[in-house]
């Protein structure tokens, strides 16, 4: 359904624009056609591509929230500045 509105859409663009360039109702209708078709396929694919790499990128991203949480909560004592947290004469 989405193809069809943004093909629709495209060739309707493209045909309004060609005629407007003084080309032929001929020329702009074939226009029309392919870009519209082709703004259809690119939709189509699109919309399915991020269909089905939604749920990985909302794990990931989980993922990610949870492993910064959980190196933000490290017990950092023991980092290269040790020496400073001791305090002086250590």
């Amino acid at each position: 359904m989405i193809g069809w509105i943004i093909g629709a859409g495209v060739a309707g663009a493209t045909y309004g624009l060609a005629r407007k360039a003084d080309v032929s109702k001929g020329k702009a209708a074939a226009a029309a056609a392919v870009t519209g078709v082709g703004g259809a396929v690119v939709a189509v694919t699109a919309v399915t591509v991020l269909s089905a790499l939604w749920p990985l990128a909302l794990v990931g991203g989980a993922g990610y929230v949870g492993y910064r949480w959980m190196r933000s909560r490290s017990d950092r004592s023991l980092g290269s500045d040790h020496k400073k947290m001791l305090g002086p004469g250590s």
